[in-house]
């Protein structure tokens, strides 16, 4: 077996997601003209919580074995991939030209794994401290198929989060309360509550 990185023989993603919820997102990559349209929301989370964003081609995938997939069903396979640096969407440092991360998929009726090679795709990751070269995805569905209108989102998503009049983002609740109450609703009084919440921002 070749030799890996030490990020490749570890849990690199943190939090499995469900695995028809993977699953969905590891299905074929679609073309362009069948790509459905990006969800704001969706790329929006990929984008605030993902300091490193790439477009990369996958140039190979090497499926690890159960003893180097710790934690993963026997219907999935942690796989170490190598991809072509297209462009560093976001990022404070400089990019290597190629990349190796790994990532979780799911398999299919005859066990095997998908085939990304020569795929385009969009890295939504952290840096490895002290790793040069490998990235952690920030999910499992933080690979995402390169399309047009998912890359001119992500850049838009990008420059709105960096603006300097970006508003703060929102990491949790501080406090709420409600207070006991009716609300007139056209001439009769419907029996409701009034309540107040306070968010925590950074």
């Amino acid at each position: 077996m070749p030799k890996f990185p030490k990020i490749a023989l570890t849990a690199a993603i943190v939090g499995l997601s469900a695995p028809s919820a993977v699953a969905a997102q590891h299905a074929p990559i679609a073309t362009e003209s069948t790509a459905p349209s990006p969800a704001y929301a969706d790329y929006a989370d990929l984008v605030v919580a993902a300091p490193v964003i790439v477009d990369a081609t996958v140039r190979s995938t090497v499926r690890l074995k159960p003893t180097d997939s710790a934690g993963l069903p026997p219907s999935m396979a942690r796989l170490y991939v190598e991809a072509d640096v297209s462009a560093l969407i976001r990022g404070t440092d400089a990019m290597p030209a190629r990349l190796g991360y790994t990532l979780d998929v799911p398999l299919d009726a005859h066990g095997r794994a998908p085939q990304y090679r020569k795929s385009r795709v969009l890295l939504f990751a952290r840096a490895v401290p002290d790793q040069v070269g490998q990235i952690q995805l920030i999910r499992p569905d933080a690979q995402r198929g390169w399309s047009a209108a998912g890359d001119a989102l992500t850049r838009r998503i990008v420059r709105e989060t960096l603006a300097p009049d970006a508003p703060p983002t929102v990491t949790g609740i501080a406090n709420a309360f409600h207070t006991p109450g009716d609300l007139p609703v056209r001439g009769k009084r419907k029996s409701s509550c009034r309540r107040r919440t306070t968010a925590r921002f950074r």
